[in-house]
Protein backbone atom coordinates (compact mmCIF):
# COMPACT_ATOMS: atom_id res chain seq x y z
CA UNK A 1 0.00 0.00 0.00
CA UNK A 2 1.16 3.53 -0.80
CA UNK A 3 -0.31 6.20 1.49
CA UNK A 4 -0.56 9.22 -0.80
CA UNK A 5 -1.15 11.97 1.76
CA UNK A 6 -0.70 12.57 5.52
CA UNK A 7 -4.04 14.44 5.59
CA UNK A 8 -7.04 12.18 6.14
CA UNK A 9 -9.57 14.28 4.25
CA UNK A 10 -7.39 15.32 1.29
CA UNK A 11 -8.53 13.94 -2.07
CA UNK A 12 -6.36 12.79 -4.97
CA UNK A 13 -7.92 15.28 -7.39
CA UNK A 14 -6.83 18.15 -5.15
CA UNK A 15 -3.13 17.25 -4.90
CA UNK A 16 -0.90 20.13 -6.03
CA UNK A 17 2.04 19.80 -8.42
CA UNK A 18 4.67 19.29 -5.71
CA UNK A 19 2.50 16.64 -4.11
CA UNK A 20 2.05 14.88 -7.47
CA UNK A 21 5.81 14.83 -7.97
CA UNK A 22 6.24 13.04 -4.65
CA UNK A 23 3.44 10.56 -5.46
CA UNK A 24 4.84 9.78 -8.92
CA UNK A 25 8.38 9.21 -7.63
CA UNK A 26 7.03 6.91 -4.90
CA UNK A 27 4.98 4.92 -7.44
CA UNK A 28 8.07 4.37 -9.60
CA UNK A 29 10.40 3.54 -6.71
CA UNK A 30 8.08 0.94 -5.21
CA UNK A 31 7.33 -0.67 -8.58
CA UNK A 32 11.05 -1.06 -9.24
CA UNK A 33 11.59 -2.64 -5.82
CA UNK A 34 8.83 -5.18 -6.36
CA UNK A 35 10.15 -6.11 -9.82
CA UNK A 36 13.49 -7.00 -8.25
CA UNK A 37 11.93 -9.74 -6.11
CA UNK A 38 12.52 -13.33 -7.11
CA UNK A 39 9.61 -14.97 -8.89
CA UNK A 40 7.73 -11.77 -9.73
CA UNK A 41 6.26 -11.89 -13.24
CA UNK A 42 4.05 -8.80 -13.14
CA UNK A 43 3.62 -5.72 -10.97
CA UNK A 44 0.31 -3.89 -11.08
CA UNK A 45 -0.25 -0.36 -9.76
CA UNK A 46 -3.83 0.62 -9.05
CA UNK A 47 -6.05 2.81 -6.93
CA UNK A 48 -9.44 2.04 -5.38
CA UNK A 49 -11.54 4.93 -4.10
CA UNK A 50 -14.90 4.70 -2.35
CA UNK A 51 -16.94 1.72 -1.22
CA UNK A 52 -18.20 0.85 -4.71
CA UNK A 53 -14.59 1.00 -5.91
CA UNK A 54 -13.54 -1.62 -3.37
CA UNK A 55 -11.67 0.70 -1.02
CA UNK A 56 -11.63 -0.74 2.50
CA UNK A 57 -10.37 2.50 4.08
CA UNK A 58 -11.31 6.10 3.20
CA UNK A 59 -7.80 7.60 3.45
CA UNK A 60 -6.31 8.21 -0.02
CA UNK A 61 -3.93 5.44 -1.03
CA UNK A 62 -2.78 3.39 -3.98
CA UNK A 63 -1.93 -0.30 -4.05
CA UNK A 64 0.75 -2.43 -5.67
CA UNK A 65 0.28 -6.11 -6.43
CA UNK A 66 3.00 -8.49 -7.55
CA UNK A 67 2.05 -11.73 -9.29
CA UNK A 68 4.10 -14.90 -9.85
CA UNK A 69 2.23 -15.25 -13.17
CA UNK A 70 0.95 -13.03 -15.97
CA UNK A 71 -2.67 -12.01 -15.25
CA UNK A 72 -4.98 -13.05 -18.12
CA UNK A 73 -6.37 -9.63 -19.00
CA UNK A 74 -2.92 -8.06 -19.20
CA UNK A 75 -1.58 -11.01 -21.18
CA UNK A 76 -4.44 -10.62 -23.66
CA UNK A 77 -3.64 -6.93 -24.05
CA UNK A 78 0.01 -7.74 -24.72
CA UNK A 79 -0.99 -10.35 -27.29
CA UNK A 80 -3.28 -7.85 -29.03
CA UNK A 81 -0.59 -5.16 -28.96
CA UNK A 82 1.98 -7.52 -30.54
CA UNK A 83 -0.51 -8.78 -33.14
CA UNK A 84 -1.46 -5.24 -34.17
CA UNK A 85 2.20 -4.23 -34.37
CA UNK A 86 2.95 -7.22 -36.62
CA UNK A 87 -0.07 -6.63 -38.87
CA UNK A 88 0.02 -2.83 -39.10
CA UNK A 89 3.64 -2.00 -38.31
CA UNK A 90 2.69 0.56 -35.67
CA UNK A 91 1.57 0.90 -32.06
CA UNK A 92 -2.13 0.38 -31.47
CA UNK A 93 -2.33 2.86 -28.60
CA UNK A 94 -0.48 5.63 -30.44
CA UNK A 95 -2.80 5.12 -33.41
CA UNK A 96 -5.91 4.89 -31.23
CA UNK A 97 -5.13 8.04 -29.23
CA UNK A 98 -4.45 10.07 -32.37
CA UNK A 99 -7.83 9.23 -33.93
CA UNK A 100 -10.13 9.54 -30.92
CA UNK A 101 -12.03 12.67 -29.85
CA UNK A 102 -10.53 13.98 -26.63
CA UNK A 103 -12.36 14.50 -23.37
CA UNK A 104 -9.31 16.44 -22.15
CA UNK A 105 -5.62 16.67 -22.96
CA UNK A 106 -2.39 18.35 -21.99
CA UNK A 107 0.99 18.43 -23.72
CA UNK A 108 1.80 14.88 -22.66
CA UNK A 109 -1.38 12.83 -22.33
CA UNK A 110 -4.81 12.48 -23.93
CA UNK A 111 -7.99 11.47 -22.11
CA UNK A 112 -10.37 9.50 -24.35
CA UNK A 113 -13.69 7.68 -23.84
CA UNK A 114 -13.32 4.31 -25.58
CA UNK A 115 -16.42 3.07 -27.42
CA UNK A 116 -15.75 -0.41 -26.03
CA UNK A 117 -15.57 0.68 -22.38
CA UNK A 118 -16.79 -1.83 -19.79
CA UNK A 119 -18.13 0.81 -17.42
CA UNK A 120 -20.26 3.90 -17.87
CA UNK A 121 -18.02 6.96 -18.30
CA UNK A 122 -14.89 4.78 -18.55
CA UNK A 123 -11.89 6.87 -19.60
CA UNK A 124 -8.39 6.03 -20.78
CA UNK A 125 -5.35 8.24 -20.24
CA UNK A 126 -2.82 7.60 -23.01
CA UNK A 127 0.62 9.24 -23.21
CA UNK A 128 1.23 10.92 -26.57
CA UNK A 129 4.85 9.78 -26.34
CA UNK A 130 5.46 6.07 -26.92
CA UNK A 131 6.50 4.64 -23.55
CA UNK A 132 6.23 1.10 -22.21
CA UNK A 133 6.54 1.56 -18.45
CA UNK A 134 5.83 4.18 -15.83
CA UNK A 135 9.54 4.27 -14.99
CA UNK A 136 10.27 5.38 -18.58
CA UNK A 137 8.78 8.79 -17.79
CA UNK A 138 10.63 11.78 -16.46
CA UNK A 139 9.23 13.29 -13.28
CA UNK A 140 7.71 16.19 -15.23
CA UNK A 141 6.04 13.75 -17.63
CA UNK A 142 4.80 11.69 -14.69
CA UNK A 143 3.22 14.78 -13.16
CA UNK A 144 1.44 15.56 -16.44
CA UNK A 145 0.14 11.99 -16.56
CA UNK A 146 -1.20 12.25 -12.99
CA UNK A 147 -2.77 15.63 -13.79
CA UNK A 148 -4.66 13.95 -16.63
CA UNK A 149 -5.91 11.28 -14.19
CA UNK A 150 -6.99 14.06 -11.84
CA UNK A 151 -9.14 15.44 -14.64
CA UNK A 152 -10.82 12.04 -15.00
CA UNK A 153 -11.75 12.18 -11.32
CA UNK A 154 -12.89 15.80 -11.43
CA UNK A 155 -15.08 15.27 -14.48
CA UNK A 156 -16.86 12.21 -13.09
CA UNK A 157 -16.87 12.74 -9.32
CA UNK A 158 -20.36 14.23 -9.25
CA UNK A 159 -21.58 11.24 -11.28
CA UNK A 160 -19.81 8.57 -9.23
CA UNK A 161 -17.58 9.30 -6.23
CA UNK A 162 -16.23 5.74 -6.24
CA UNK A 163 -13.69 4.77 -8.87
CA UNK A 164 -10.67 2.71 -9.81
CA UNK A 165 -7.71 3.53 -11.98
CA UNK A 166 -5.16 0.98 -13.12
CA UNK A 167 -1.79 1.43 -14.83
CA UNK A 168 -1.47 -0.94 -17.80
CA UNK A 169 2.11 -1.57 -18.98
CA UNK A 170 1.10 -3.69 -21.95
CA UNK A 171 3.23 -2.50 -24.86
CA UNK A 172 2.30 1.15 -24.47
CA UNK A 173 1.70 2.57 -21.00
CA UNK A 174 -1.84 3.74 -20.43
CA UNK A 175 -4.15 4.25 -17.47
CA UNK A 176 -7.69 2.91 -17.43
CA UNK A 177 -10.15 4.84 -15.25
CA UNK A 178 -13.40 3.23 -14.13
CA UNK A 179 -16.10 5.31 -12.38
CA UNK A 180 -18.19 2.84 -10.38
CA UNK A 181 -21.68 4.17 -11.04
CA UNK A 182 -23.25 0.91 -12.18
CA UNK A 183 -23.02 -2.66 -10.94
CA UNK A 184 -22.45 -5.70 -13.13
CA UNK A 185 -25.51 -7.95 -13.09
CA UNK A 186 -26.48 -11.40 -14.40
CA UNK A 187 -25.56 -10.90 -18.06
CA UNK A 188 -22.09 -9.58 -17.24
CA UNK A 189 -21.37 -12.12 -14.52
CA UNK A 190 -23.09 -15.13 -16.09
CA UNK A 191 -22.38 -14.65 -19.78
CA UNK A 192 -19.36 -12.36 -19.87
CA UNK A 193 -21.30 -9.91 -22.07
CA UNK A 194 -20.79 -6.32 -20.92
CA UNK A 195 -23.70 -3.89 -21.22
CA UNK A 196 -22.60 -0.25 -21.17
CA UNK A 197 -25.59 2.08 -21.36
CA UNK A 198 -23.46 5.20 -21.93
CA UNK A 199 -22.58 5.74 -25.59
CA UNK A 200 -19.30 7.45 -26.43
CA UNK A 201 -21.00 10.48 -27.98
CA UNK A 202 -23.06 11.06 -24.83
CA UNK A 203 -20.03 10.72 -22.55
CA UNK A 204 -18.07 13.17 -24.68
CA UNK A 205 -20.95 15.65 -24.76
CA UNK A 206 -21.39 15.54 -21.01
CA UNK A 207 -17.78 15.42 -19.81
CA UNK A 208 -16.26 17.96 -22.19
CA UNK A 209 -18.51 20.60 -20.63
CA UNK A 210 -17.10 20.01 -17.15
Amino acid sequence: MIVETPSHGELFQDFGEGHLRMVFKTYVERMKKLRERKGVERVLLMKNHGLAGGASIPHEHAQLFSFPFKPPLLSNEEWFYASFKTAKGKCYYCSFASTQPKVWENSFAAVVAPEFGRFGYELWVIPKKHVSRLEDLSVSEGVLLLKAIQQCVKKTYAIADSYNFVFHETGHLHVEFYPRKSVWAGVELGAGVIINSHAQKDVLSELKKK
